[in-house]
């Protein structure tokens, strides 16, 4: 419906059915913009090249999106991108998988990077694949002891033994958080990173009699270690960010474990440090380990997170989580010194 109506991308919504979106979190804007099939949604949003605001009212539509990409990189390593977690989201990853067998992929990259989440049951479903059958992914607790569920891995026949980097950003909450949480607790997947959002609320409708409603918080999603994902988010064992703040540079191999095995990143890079680190390696090579016109190519220029998981999975063929890690270490090392 958007596309229809001429909302362009880099479009700013300032207004949804009239409300100031602004210093709005972005799963509320979500919320605003879901509803039933046939109702209206009225949009104002400026343009940054032009002065003054547009209006559209759409008409909300079921509309089935293509949740997960896949590529299969150099090197034998599949790429996995979800980027929400909706009822076709199981079926369109084991697509990938099917195709990842086909090329022979060794090892996975799964990006998880803007993903808002989505449905419980599509990210335990999802976290299935990797873990053993009957492991638990998450839980949940309410104020009672009695208020609590575990959700459990399904498959029998998983692709536990292959390694698993997980890419994470700020933007990275809820649904995704439980599949990067259960992996890393798992001792199977290595995090590469930002810390995520930290959305892990079960909320629940109470009916009121005048037709209304009341959503309440009612239990909290904890990872398999007890990790409360609302207060702590999910924090990557590889922190990659802009700037590393004096606080933070404890160097390159510091671990500290704390209540309930709350952690800091055992390893903090600056993207910049990181581009660099690739430039040299580029020019080298005279630029031959990217190949130019490639999509892989590009796509691995462009993204250094996604090339410094490439670049950690080259060779790997065993889930090997302190492996990973201690390679990370030594690339960090070079990169620090």
């Amino acid at each position: 419906p958007a596309h229809r109506a001429g909302i362009l991308p880099n479009d700013i919504f300032s207004r949804v059915n009239g409300r100031e979106l602004k210093g709005m979190k972005i799963h509320d804007l979500a919320e605003m913009l879901r509803g039933y099939p046939n109702t209206k949604v009225t949009l104002s949003l400026k343009r940054p090249v032009e002065n003054g605001a547009r209006t559209y009212t759409l008409t909300r539509e079921i509309i089935s999106i293509e949740t997960v990409e896949y590529q299969t990189l150099d090197k034998g390593i599949g790429y996995i991108k979800i980027n929400s977690f909706s009822k076709q989201t199981n079926d369109q990853l084991k697509d990938s998988l099917a195709r990842a067998k086909v090329d022979g992929v060794k090892a996975f990259i799964l990006d998880l990077r803007g993903n808002p989440g989505g449905l419980l049951n599509q990210s335990v479903k999802v976290a299935s694949h990797f873990l053993f059958r009957n492991r638990m992914i998450v839980y949940t607790q309410g104020r009672k002891k009695s208020d609590y569920k575990e959700y459990r891995a399904h498959y029998k026949n998983s692709l536990l033994h292959k390694p698993v980097v997980i890419l994470i950003n700020r933007h990275s909450a809820s649904a995704s958080e439980i599949v990067a949480g259960a992996l890393r607790d798992s001792g199977k997947a290595l995090i590469i990173g930002e810390n995520s959002y930290g959305k892990g609320s079960v909320q629940t409708i109470f009916r009121i009699s005048n037709g209304s409603g009341l959503r309440l918080t009612t239990s909290k999603y904890f990872t398999p270690s007890g990790i409360d994902i609302t207060e702590h988010g999910i924090v990557p064992e590889i922190k990659i960010v802009k700037e590393i703040s004096p606080e933070e540079a404890i160097g390159p191999e510091s671990i500290i474990l704390g209540e309930k095995g709350l952690r800091t990143p055992s390893i903090r890079l600056q993207t910049t440090d990181l581009e660099k680190f690739f430039k040299d390696i580029d020019d080298k090579k005279s630029k031959k380990s990217v190949k130019a016109g490639s999509a892989t190519g590009v796509q691995m220029a462009t993204d250094i997170n996604l090339r410094f998981a490439h670049m950690l999975l080259d060779n790997l063929t065993i889930a090997n989580k302190k492996q990973t890690l201690d390679k990370a270490k030594e690339i960090a090392a070079n990169i620090h010194y």
